[in-house]
C-alpha cells in the first residue's frame, strides 16, 4: 500500500528515494518517541547511526529542518 503521500513533489522515477525519505521520517519519529521515553544516550546511538545511514543514501544531502 503506497497510500502515504509524504512527498508529492517527487516524480514517479524516484520512488525508492521517497521510500528512503519515508523511512527517515519514521526513524526520526521513533527516535523522538524514545527520547520522550527517556532512553539512555548509549541505547539511542544505534538508532541515530541508522538514521544517518538512511540520510546518506539520499542523493541531495539537504539537511532536514532542525528539531528543537
Amino acid at each position: 500500500g503506497k497510500c502515504h503521500n509524504v512527498l508529492h513533489m517527487s516524480s514517479t522515477s524516484d520512488v525508492d528515494m521517497s521510500e528512503i525519505e519515508r523511512e527517515i521520517v519514521a526513524k526520526g519519529d521513533e527516535i523522538r518517541q524514545l527520547k520522550a521515553d527517556g532512553i539512555e544516550k548509549a541505547d539511542l546511538a544505534p538508532h541515530i547511526a541508522e538514521l544517518l545511514a538512511l540520510k546518506s543514501k539520499l542523493p541531495n544531502t539537504t539537511p532536514p529542518k532542525k528539531e528543537k
